[in-house]
């Protein structure tokens, strides 16, 4: 979610990142969808089971197959300090658990991505370290899926709204604050 954009990432774990590696990545099916926080401004990825939960107690449809990916960046060589101040960012309303995610790209060092790209309020969200949206992106060359810790929302689903984080709107209206 809002780790995804390198800024943000460099931010909560306090350096450049020298020795950490990154590149965008999909997860896909299990846990399926991210979805916004009713109190918040950041996105909460959840198992199948409880998105679709989530979204039939708001009389909506399944989503199609298409919309299951969680957007996200994959980052390689995390210190035991590092996940702490992430462990911390993320607090008590996420555990840590193992997934697979498709890497969407090679792997480049965070400190090479430019220092700020968040644009400010008025500015149109035109990051060039987007996401793709789904898994029809997949290459040849990205099928194959690793093993990873994310965070998954564990708190009450009352408190999630059941609709689609979009990555470029947090961007736009959020992530410059």
């Amino acid at each position: 979610g809002t780790l995804l954009h390198p800024s943000i990432l460099r931010r909560v774990i306090g350096h450049e990142g020298d020795h950490l590696r990154i590149c965008p990545a999909l997860l896909l099916v299990k846990p399926d969808i991210g979805d916004t926080e009713q109190r918040a401004d950041y996105p909460a990825v959840l198992p199948d089971s409880r998105s679709r939960e989530l979204f039939a107690s708001a009389g909506h449809a399944e989503l199609p197959r298409d919309q299951r990916t969680v957007r996200g960046t994959f980052v390689q060589d995390l210190n035991d300090h590092d996940t702490h101040l992430l462990d911390l960012f993320e607090g008590n309303e996420y555990t840590r658990e193992i997934v697979e995610v498709y890497p969407l790209g090679p792997l480049t060092s965070l400190s090479s991505t430019p220092l700020s790209s968040i644009p400010s309020s008025s500015t149109a969200a035109t990051n060039s370290y987007v996401v793709p949206l789904d898994g029809r992106t997949l290459s040849a060359s990205s099928r194959r899926s690793l093993p990873v810790e994310t965070y998954i929302y564990a708190g009450p689903l009352t408190d999630l709204s059941p609709e689609l984080w979009c990555y470029e709107d947090f961007v736009r209206e959020f992530a410059w604050k």
